[in-house]
């Protein structure tokens, strides 16, 4: 795959990731309650969305920085990688608290879990091509 289209991807599910958790951190800050009437989970002292967001803006930051400048270095992928594996590891442990804890969400799910999709998505995406180029057939130079 190559590193463009990789951070187009990147830039892409980050940015959905970003939109998502800044519409939840700003329906928390705006309203005080969390968006869609759900149960606010907490980290740190803070909403978690907050957190999900910073990671997630982090994500895209890098990604868009990277896209726009034509990085061919391996620091974008690395950081996104290192980025969605601790938001992955948030949002798992903020849904599997919220499964526990509560019961009928209006969108099915607690919305940790969606960011956890996002997340995912991401580390999934930059595992996938970071593997892709170890098993590229070499082609002979002369």
């Amino acid at each position: 795959m190559k590193t463009n289209h990789y951070l187009g991807v990147a830039t892409l599910i980050s940015g959905a990731g970003t939109a998502f958790a800044g519409y939840l951190s700003y329906q928390r800050a705006t309203s005080g309650i969390c968006a869609f009437a759900e149960p606010c989970p907490f980290f740190l002292g803070h909403p978690a969305c907050y957190t999900g967001f910073a990671l997630f803006a982090t994500a895209f930051l890098v990604s868009l920085a990277a896209f726009l400048y034509k990085v061919e270095a391996a620091w974008p992928k690395a950081a996104n990688l290192a980025v969605a594996a601790a938001g992955t590891a948030l949002a798992s442990w903020m849904t599997r608290d919220e499964m526990v804890a509560h019961a009928g969400y209006r969108l099915g799910l607690p919305t940790c879990a969606y960011g956890l999709v996002f997340f995912v998505g991401l580390m999934v995406w930059t595992l996938a091509d970071s593997t892709s180029h170890e098993h590229a057939p070499r082609t002979a130079t002369r």
